[in-house]
């Protein structure tokens, strides 16, 4: 997995996320494009996060080798990005990380496991129950979609059985939020979600709690959620979080 930090020169808002998947898309190889219209899920996720009034980081991770090797050259510091609305950027910075998911697991086996993880969303976020949308977080949709994503893209190991969502809604409670509903514009759709802060309190046996960390930590890559491929989803841990019982 690679996470690209792109730093661009003007204030933009989230809801310019599919414009932007528009142009990951127009500068790819068209096998490669043809590729990706035959998968359920595209291995890249993306999301803006508003910096200043002059300053925007896009937020680009490659979740395979597949979409590594294709997409992440596309991008050159100094670099100008023109959408199909003409609006114009200049990419002023690029920061990468590079982590497999064996060096993940590792990374976390060497920490001590957080029993409370405040979690940020940044762009609305949203699930897809039973053919309709659910715009509120709820521990059974954050960790589904997580553990689809995981396995959807592990070449080590998957999470399999029903059992391991049981023990998560069971053991792990959302013990604090501060959300507020908005709208995401999708050309000419309106999809409602959510931003803003909730903590997760992580209870029962010591490997649960580790598993659900590693999987909240896996999700700032992935995304949370539907539609992360073109902006929606965008979460990030807050690195340390005051306990609430």
């Amino acid at each position: 997995m690679i996470g690209l930090n792109l730093r661009l020169n003007k204030k933009i808002n989230y809801n310019i996320g599919s414009r932007l998947q528009g142009y990951i898309m127009q500068n790819l190889n068209s096998d490669y494009v043809e590729f990706l219209h035959t998968q359920n899920y595209h291995p890249y996720t993306q999301y803006i996060e508003r910096v200043d009034d002059n300053i925007s980081i896009w937020h680009l991770n490659l979740l395979d080798e597949n979409a590594i090797n294709n997409i992440v050259d596309i991008f050159k510091e100094g670099n100008d990005i023109l959408l199909d609305n003409e609006e114009e950027f200049k990419i002023i910075g690029i920061t990468k990380k590079e982590i497999s998911k064996s060096e993940l697991l590792k990374e976390l086996s060497e920490i001590k496991p957080r029993k409370y993880v405040e979690i940020c969303f940044i762009t609305p976020t949203a699930f897809k129950t039973n053919e309709e949308y659910y715009y509120f977080p709820s521990i059974k949709l954050i960790f589904n979609s997580i553990i689809n994503r995981y396995n959807l893209f592990s070449n080590e190991f998957t999470f399999e059985g029903v059992e391991l969502i049981d023990d998560i809604v069971e053991n792990f409670i959302i013990s604090d939020y501060n959300i507020k509903t908005k709208r995401f514009y999708l050309e000419n759709v309106k999809i409602k979600g959510f931003i803003g802060r909730i903590t997760i309190k992580l209870g029962g046996p010591s490997q649960l709690v580790n598993i659900g960390n590693m999987l909240l930590k896996y999700a700032e890559y992935t995304g949370i959620g539907i539609k992360t491929s073109m902006g929606m989803g965008g979460m990030q841990i807050k690195q340390s979080v005051k306990r609430i019982n």
